[in-house]
């Protein structure tokens, strides 16, 4: 699936709200061959813009419910009793409520008319893997994959102070703002239920890191083999023309040794490069034909407008890497498997850390951040504004961005947005440093800075993201932080998978995943060396990895 649209307006929709919705939704096709399928009855209207071999499921009714239920997605699980997904998910409502849903495992959004009460409900998967974007009023509510998705339809279009002082410290937006005032996100395993004129938002889940009694390093990695050997292969399980995203990195290794089905593996880089090597070598370890991209140096002048748009300019457009895929592999996949999603839950992408240092050099190992005792609220803002990965915080640009007043209501929106969520943390987090990490999870992946790496598969290929699994999100909350720290564990677990996928070296270090961090360090500064005295001549624009010196890029190239 690539877009939704809808309205819901309990005093009867107009011809014009119809055919709004169904304008709006053709603006989500990227692709220009998508199709659009739209249902609606006296006071709804969805638009399911998809691509034209993955056709949406259709509606479901129960006539003892008065009630219609649309599923938009997929599910990694098979439903109960071979009932369909939409089937599934009305009956589960109608037995448990909101609560049901946390049965269901997969990427959706649900859309359920009741008719008996007059009243909508809209919710998400656990990840809020679908983000779905909304604006209510008394009279009716509108919501959209995208942001952009609803600006035609009298929604006001003002700039929301807080949410823009977010993305220029955060580079993403940490609560459920918008750039628009009152336009929304569901949060994940959010239920919006619109009633009486009223919009009112609660999560039939919450994320609740636990802790158990401390066990052997060995026994998590095992659990975690297994996990991922079980998420892999139902996400996978009816995958068909289906590529694998292969990096020389470590995330979709784990997708090469577990996967059910034949993958065809794609790489994307500057050049021939060390990158490239690698992912060529993993893919033979298997087998799978190799399809090398090669970026052309103005590959991401082109990419400016389309990263924007899908971000909805909350976003780093860089990261839209994969949006003009299509032009290089054509209708040669329909769908794309990636290991976006591993850094944050298992790989501890947003733990509070520092890199540790050896003789004054910054080594490949990092250690956690967080105040003994019982800190203040106000000193594990100072933490998650510290050590954020993505945060700009300290950089010299922001102060002079903005100047004097500006700055000081820069300072108190962002420091009251993290506080808020550290409030929120104290009752799902049971250490500070989970508690800081929690400032990330709070929205979970959908906020994380490359979340753009999987909108800009999804509007053109079928993503198959195994990461959005409810037992992936299930290991996060059990592992501790110490071993997901620099993916200690994850490598442990990799091995376990396939020892021989584990022994290739990492492109990042040239190293197989397991080397101690002081022999990486040594061969990082041999390397240094080496470069120094070496004559070659370095094209300064082209990356040894997968990703780009965008820095170089905008310098050299105007």
């Amino acid at each position: 699936m690539a877009g939704l649209v809808g309205i819901y307006r309990p005093g009867g929709l107009s011809a014009a709200d119809r055919a709004t919705v169904q304008r709006l939704a053709r603006g989500l096709d990227y692709t220009g061959v998508s199709d659009v399928d739209t249902w609606s009855d006296a006071s709804l209207c969805v638009s399911r813009v998809h691509h034209p071999d993955d056709a949406p499921e259709p509606p479901t009714q129960r006539a003892d419910l008065d009630a219609t239920l649309i599923f938009d997605g997929s599910m990694a699980d098979e439903p109960a009793a071979g009932r369909g997904p939409a089937a599934w998910c009305l009956d589960l409502y109608a037995d448990r409520g909101a609560e049901g849903l946390a049965q269901v495992n997969g990427q959706f959004n649900v859309i359920l008319s009741d008719r008996r009460r007059r009243a909508l409900v809209l919710a998400n998967d656990r990840f809020a893997s679908r983000p779905l974007y909304y604006h209510a009023t008394p009279e009716r509510v509108i919501w959209s994959n995208q942001v952009r998705g609803l600006l035609a339809h009298d929604v006001p279009r003002r700039l929301c102070e807080a949410a823009m002082h977010q993305v220029f410290v955060f580079q993403t937006i940490l609560d459920e703002r918008t750039l628009l005032e009152d336009v929304w996100t569901l949060p994940p395993a959010g239920m919006l239920t619109f009633h009486d004129g009223r919009a009112r938002v609660a999560r039939y889940w919450e994320l609740r890191y636990r802790d158990a009694a401390p066990r052997p390093a060995r026994r998590y990695a095992e659990d975690l083999a297994e996990t991922l050997r079980g998420a892999v292969r139902r996400n996978l399980r009816s995958a068909k023309r289906a590529g694998l995203l292969l990096s020389g990195g470590l995330d979709s290794r784990a997708i090469i040794a577990c996967s059910p089905v034949a993958l065809a593996a794609v790489t994307i880089a500057d050049t021939e490069n060390t990158e490239v090597e690698v992912a060529r070598q993993l893919a033979a370890t298997r087998d799978l034909p190799f399809t090398f991209v090669r970026r052309d140096p103005d590959y991401y002048t082109g990419l400016v407008d389309l990263g924007s748009t899908l971000g909805d300019g909350a976003s780093r457009f860089d990261n839209a890497h994969f949006g003009r895929l299509r032009e290089a592999l054509g209708g040669s996949v329909s769908g794309l498997a990636t290991g976006y999603g591993f850094d944050l839950l298992l790989k501890g992408a947003a733990l509070p850390k520092r890199r540790r240092h050896l003789l004054g050099w910054p080594v490949n190992r990092h250690e956690l951040v967080a105040p003994e005792g019982r800190p203040s609220r106000e000193a594990l803002v100072d933490v998650v504004l510290d050590t954020q990965g993505d945060s700009l915080w300290h950089h010299r640009m922001l102060p002079r961005l903005f100047r004097g007043p500006e700055f000081a209501r820069v300072e108190d929106t962002v420091r009251a947005v993290v506080a808020d969520i550290l409030k929120r943390a104290e009752s799902h987090a049971p250490d500070p440093v989970r508690r800081c990490e929690f400032v990330r999870m709070n929205m979970l992946a959908t906020r994380f800075n490359a979340f753009l790496n999987v909108l800009s598969v999804r509007h053109f290929y079928r993503d198959y993201t195994v990461a959005f699994d409810n037992a992936v999100l299930d290991r996060h909350l059990d592992l501790p932080s110490e071993l997901r720290l620099d993916g200690i564990v994850y490598k442990r677990a990799l091995h376990l998978l396939d020892p021989a996928l584990a022994a290739v070296p990492d492109a990042n270090t040239g190293l197989p995943p397991r080397t101690h961090y002081l022999v990486e360090h040594a061969r990082l500064r041999a390397r240094l060396a080496a470069s120094r005295v070496s004559r070659r001549p370095v094209a300064v624009e082209a990356s040894e990895g997968s990703w780009p010196r965008m820095e170089e890029l905008i310098r050299r190239r105007p």
